[in-house]
């Protein structure tokens, strides 16, 4: 569960400082990487480059909340079929 928690974090905090240095810095590094046009397309890729890492980042954050879920319903399941006392005393027999 740690584990999960440690990923979302850093999947928020990663996404946050991306888009705060795209929001700042996109312009300014635009226009000096656009003369060329081959380096216009490695600044393309390597954008692409960065929202893929995003993308997968956040999948995993996404099977890690499913899985957290498919958790919980199984112990609340669990807890609504247990037996009563009576049967779990003699259960070995």
């Amino acid at each position: 569960m740690r584990e999960r928690t440690k990923r979302f974090a850093i999947a928020a905090l990663m996404t946050t400082v991306d888009i705060a240095l795209l929001d700042r810095y996109i312009g300014a590094i635009w226009q000096a990487w656009s003369k060329v046009l081959w380096s216009r397309g490695a600044f393309l890729l390597l954008l692409a480059l960065l929202v893929a890492s995003a993308a997968v980042l956040w999948i995993h954050v996404y099977y890690d909340l499913r899985q957290t879920m498919r958790e919980r319903r199984d112990a609340l399941s669990l807890k609504a079929t247990s037996l009563p006392g009576d049967l779990r005393r003699d259960g070995d027999v």
